[in-house]
């Protein structure tokens, strides 16, 4: 029987993550452990789990455990909101020390399918250590990542690489994966480590996507649903905080990877060019 560890991180969708929760105690593959950080949710998320029974109680910067549908359940507390990256830093750190086989990784925002993780489950195998699902529902369709541009710093890194679902009809070998329901071989985290907290929000996913394809490749999984409980819409028309760590991220990302030292010099001044005129220029 493989033992899977789910790694995810809440702040103030306490609607959305009782749903979630909901649904990983309804796979038709059991789970072992839950992990679940809280950064620093101020809209009562720990007292509703205390009141459902789900955790016992909630202390800051200590791991609570519990027992919970027989499911063992890890809850921790940050003092602050570290960014989806600072909570699945710490989510990864207490996840590498239970014992399992797989980690399960995904926000508070997203609803697999009954048999998402048996489907994730019949794939994984020592070619492909790491299987992400299938995230299309409704009017928002998948699309993934078949390779990074590299070589032209006029376009976005994440630019011409991109597969979109309907072109795809089998399971797809793929280079990067959002942190929404990827399921990783325990042994291949125990080599990657924990994912970087310094980017606070935006490409610590991709960044550990490809210190995941070290060590092994990464296969998107057609009949694995996981859905999106938040369909994102457009972009924001004003600049804000999300933008600001977009661009200093996807800056920080290239310049790390990126072997083409003309592209990694160059592309990161037209990102910030064109980040300047799409908010002044109406």
């Amino acid at each position: 029987m493989e033992n899977v560890c789910v790694v995810l991180v809440t702040f103030n969708r306490k609607e959305l993550l009782l749903k979630l929760l909901d649904s990983l105690f309804k796979q038709t593959k059991k789970i072992s452990s839950i992990v679940i950080v809280d950064n620093h949710s101020t809209d009562g998320t720990s007292d509703e789990l205390i009141q459902k029974g789900i955790i016992k109680q909630s202390v800051v910067g200590r791991c609570e455990n519990s027992l919970y549908n027989d499911t063992n359940i890890h809850y921790y507390t940050n003092a602050e909101n570290t960014g989806g990256s600072g909570g699945f830093q710490k989510a990864f750190e207490i996840a590498r020390n239970i014992k399992c086989d797989y980690i399960w990784t995904m926000d508070d925002d997203v609803l697999p399918n009954a048999d998402c993780l048996e489907n994730l489950l019949k794939n994984i195998n020592d070619e492909y250590g790491v299987c992400i699902p299938n995230r299309t529902t409704g009017e928002y369709k998948d699309q993934v990542v078949i390779s990074f541009n590299w070589k032209n710093p006029f376009k976005s890194v994440h630019r011409k690489k991109l597969k979109q679902i309907d072109d795809i009809k089998e399971n797809t070998e793929v280079y990067d994966f959002p942190f929404e329901g990827p399921l990783l071989k325990k042994e291949i985290v125990d080599k990657v480590g924990v994912p970087n907290a310094d980017y606070f929000i935006f490409f610590d996913d991709s960044d550990y996507a490809l210190r995941c394809l070290k060590y092994t490749k990464i296969l998107f999984v057609l009949d694995a649903h996981l859905h999106k409980q938040i369909i994102p819409q457009n972009g924001d028309t004003k600049y804000n905080w999300r933008e600001y760590y977009y661009a200093r991220n996807e800056i920080v990302f290239d310049r790390k990877y990126n072997k083409n030292v003309f592209v990694a010099l160059i592309r990161p001044y037209i990102t910030v060019v064109k980040r300047v005129l799409k908010y002044t220029i109406k």
